[in-house]
């Protein structure tokens, strides 16, 4: 039987944090089922230049005075934590292997922001150097936000008053 305030709390509090992490969950589903959607829709249209993403970034990093800028197939590991991106330790546009060589609106889309994230750091953007300083770390987040909010929740419950 719950019958003081501590437990009620603590029940009340289990009660919200399992709502709202089913809203939550449910609402990510059906956001990542949309982009899904348009994901392989537009994957599956090829552009009209024909030119794969490989070639599309490697023409708009010479045209811009980049030609030091290299363009990479992503390996394992990058492409299981970072994905399509620009790293500025290595001065290298990595893309993933179904990215790289292919013609789809999606392939030539991502190279061309990658370039874009190129430009960005070249011309010292105070936005793109927060970003890419702080990215590497990004992916270990996730980890941390359960173990966080558990012992925010556990500092501000109230101790148990029951007498034994």
């Amino acid at each position: 039987l719950l019958n003081n305030a501590s437990e009620i709390w603590l029940s009340s509090a289990i009660v919200i944090i399992t709502a709202l992490a089913f809203i939550a969950i449910a609402s990510g589903i059906t956001v990542r089922a949309a982009l899904n959607v348009k994901y392989h829709t537009y994957n599956s249209l090829k552009s009209k230049s024909g030119h794969t993403a490989f070639s599309v970034a490697r023409n708009l990093l010479d045209e811009n005075g980049m030609a030091d800028v290299k363009v990479e197939k992503a390996k394992f590991f990058r492409r299981l934590f970072y994905g399509n991106r620009f790293s500025t330790r290595t001065n290298t546009i990595y893309l993933r292997p179904n990215i790289i060589d292919s013609t789809s609106i999606v392939a030539v889309s991502t190279a061309i922001q990658k370039v874009g994230s190129v430009m960005q750091h070249k011309e010292g953007n105070s936005i793109f150097k927060f970003k890419s300083v702080f990215s590497p770390y990004m992916i270990f987040t996730s980890f941390l936000v359960l173990p966080l909010l558990l012992r925010r929740l556990a500092k501000t419950c109230p101790t148990s008053t029951r007498k034994p």
